[in-house]
């Protein structure tokens, strides 16, 4: 859990450089088709090991470990499939890059941070960043907190910024 220190530390300082060490609406996205949206990222994400027109091959044994299985020509029933749900031009048959990262608070960049972030449709965001996010959808709750202008928020911003990141706030 990042309520304890331990983890929650290792979270900050792996994604937030020169951190303390001591111590979204739901209107904006009533368009979207968020099934497509998942069917995207998720068959993307399965078709990037591969160059393009192949798969990896099935695993052999249930006991395998790791990913040493050998990049085979994709069967042309899963190909023809593939093609009819029409993704569009960025969900390759294999081949494709990653997803990027998500957006995240940047302390760094100073009021800059603040500015407002568009999120991809889909991105990468760990089960570590949801989890020390405060299950708060990217780019997450540092930044949320950090660049709240509600004056009820301005005690939680300030520690934020000063305590934590070392910096001075931006107001």
């Amino acid at each position: 859990s990042c309520r304890d220190k331990v983890t929650n530390k290792k979270y900050l300082q792996k994604y937030f450089e020169g951190v303390n060490q001591s111590y979204s609406e739901q209107d904006e996205d009533e368009d979207k088709d968020f099934d497509q949206i998942r069917l995207k990222a998720v068959l993307k994400r399965a078709f990037r090991l591969c160059n393009e027109g192949q798969i990896k091959e099935a695993r052999h044994d249930e006991e395998e470990s790791g990913d040493d299985r050998v990049c085979i020509d994709m069967p042309s029933a899963l190909k023809e499939s593939i093609e009819k749900l029409d993704l569009g031009p960025d969900v390759l048959h294999g081949g494709n890059s990653l997803n990027s990262q998500c957006p995240r608070f940047e302390p760094q960049l100073g009021a800059g941070a603040c500015k407002a972030t568009v999120a991809p449709d889909s991105c990468e965001w760990s089960w570590l960043s949801h989890h020390c996010e405060r299950a708060r959808d990217p780019p997450g709750y540092y930044h949320q907190t950090a660049c709240s202008k509600a004056p009820k928020d301005l005690t939680s911003s300030c520690h934020l910024w000063e305590t934590i990141f070392q910096r001075e706030h931006p107001s």
